[in-house]
């Protein structure tokens, strides 16, 4: 937990605490999700390797899906 405590200052670890307790998600809440539930967390492939697989309709549906939330984001 000592990672977690260095990368935030007291009152935003206190916060992130809460806000793991509450299920919610921020770099605190991560961190503790990960000291706490390890086994929850699994390690992907490389990116590059991951969109190698893919085949070209899988790519073309997945950039304009990409397209559609940074529409929808802005």
């Amino acid at each position: 937990m000592s990672l977690s405590k260095d990368m935030a200052d007291p009152q935003s670890f206190e916060r992130g605490r809460n806000y793991y307790n509450d299920g919610a998600i921020i770099i605190v809440a991560l961190l503790l999700a990960y000291v706490h539930e390890p086994e929850s967390f699994r390690e992907l492939a490389p990116l590059e390797e991951m969109l190698a697989r893919l085949s070209k309709e899988e790519l073309i549906s997945l950039i304009s899906k990409m397209i559609e939330w940074w529409n929808s984001s802005a």
